[in-house]
């Protein structure tokens, strides 16, 4: 994953290359002391901003565990689309997917 930081000590944002080309996933962690704040979700909208206006990306997939409640209010919140539970590594997550020209319409 390559990390971008919106404050080396409060959000980090990122884009997973593990899927194929140009389908990616992005993923944020942020300090529990700026945590209900809406930083993570004005860094996780400028990724997707970013990547959607400067490269071929059309869909990005977002994952959160299923008991990480906060994490999925974000990936709501920001547009995505819920598609159904997954397995990673013998754990449950809800797997979630948002399309460019939804993006789009949305903005």
């Amino acid at each position: 994953m390559r990390w971008t930081s919106l404050n080396r000590h409060t959000c980090y944002t990122g884009i997973k290359e593990e899927l194929p080309a140009p389908n990616r996933e992005i993923g944020y962690a942020i300090s529990k002391h700026y945590r209900n704040k809406g930083y993570t979700t004005k860094a996780a909208k400028g990724l997707i901003n970013y990547l959607f206006e400067n490269t071929n990306v059309e869909l990005l997939n977002a994952v959160a565990r299923i008991d990480n409640v906060s994490s999925n209010k974000v990936i709501q919140k920001i547009g995505f689309h819920f598609i159904g539970d997954i397995e990673i590594k013998e754990q449950k997550y809800y797997h979630y997917t948002l399309h460019k020209n939804e993006w789009e319409k949305e903005s």
